[in-house]
């Protein structure tokens, strides 16, 4: 969420928790992989950038909703560039959040995906990406997921 939305709630709701819903926290992450795709097109040359180039709406997409023709393009691109072929892993992994049982499931997933994109990617945008989403109460003390009810309703929507 941008600092100037925090900044508001802070302002105007300070007892308000933050909730972050599966599409709020998916665009996130898919922001981040679309600048990290723009910074590698722009560092390509020659046919890299090609390859690159064109697989926009293929990285955003599960891989599972990607039609099977389009694939090797996809396979193709990611097996040529390391940083985004990790960002883009993370960004699937990231999807088995919604899988898990329970809030405290979700919360340790997330912090353990934080960890995966901090420690072992160093992709800066996957770190901002966590950094963004809160998942350490040091960063934002009043975020959290969905709880119960609600978690069940963000699952079901999706």
């Amino acid at each position: 969420m941008s600092a100037a939305y925090w900044a508001a709630v802070m302002e105007h709701l300070p007892g308000a928790a933050i909730v972050f819903d599966r599409f709020h926290i998916i665009k996130l992450v898919n922001e981040k992989l679309e600048d990290l795709r723009r910074e590698m097109v722009r560092e390509a040359v020659g046919p890299m950038k090609q390859t690159v180039k064109g697989i926009r709406y293929l990285l955003l997409m599960r891989r599972e909703n990607v039609q099977e023709e389009k694939l090797p393009r996809l396979d193709d691109a990611l097996k040529h560039n390391e940083p985004l072929f990790t960002a883009y892993l993370l960004k699937e992994a990231l999807g088995l959040l919604w899988e898990q049982p329970s809030y405290n499931h979700m919360r340790s997933f997330l912090y353990e995906w934080c960890a995966w994109a901090d420690f072992i990617s160093r992709i800066s945008a996957c770190a901002s990406a966590c950094l963004l989403l809160g998942a350490s109460r040091q960063y934002h003390p009043r975020m959290r997921l969905p709880r119960s009810a609600e978690f069940h309703s963000a699952v079901s929507q999706v």
